[in-house]
């Protein structure tokens, strides 16, 4: 399946997943807050902060994707093989965090901490794109910036 498929595919589902979990975000829940969301007063803005943020993450993530597939296909790798792996890595980011959800059981913290998780691993996987596909071992400049800074 050609990336440009794949991403028309994914990202409304992804959207859709997220929103599940944003959905009742309450203002004045407990625990740790991605930074950007720390002054969120109600339910509203908690949901708009964090739908901006797995908007901007996942964008990321689709961009540094289309560069990896285009290194990949420079190298004479399959770039079949890096699609399939986005698509292994989307399952297990999704059932991961929806396991995170039922953890905290029937609070509405479970939704932000759900959200969190998927920030993170979305975050997470951008990374490990850019380090295996877009840097090299001498002094090149990587293909895009570090997406950890």
């Amino acid at each position: 399946m050609p990336a440009a498929d794949f991403n028309a595919m994914a990202r409304p589902l992804v959207f859709a997943f997220a929103a599940v979990f944003l959905f009742a975000i309450p203002a004045s829940a407990g625990g740790p807050r991605e930074a950007g969301c720390d002054n969120v007063k109600t339910t509203i803005e908690g949901i708009e902060c964090r739908t901006k943020q797995m908007q901007t993450a996942d964008d990321r993530l689709q961009r540094y994707l289309q560069a990896a597939t285009l290194r990949a296909e420079q190298l004479g790798l399959d770039p079949k093989a890096l699609i399939t792996e986005q698509v292994l890595w989307r399952h297990y980011r999704d059932q991961h965090c929806g396991n995170v959800y039922r953890s905290w059981g029937g609070g509405t913290i479970r939704h932000d901490m759900s959200a969190q998780c998927l920030l993170r691993l979305t975050r997470m996987r951008t990374y490990e794109i850019w380090a295996a596909y877009l840097t090299f071992m001498d002094s090149t400049p990587p293909v895009l910036p570090d997406p950890s800074r």
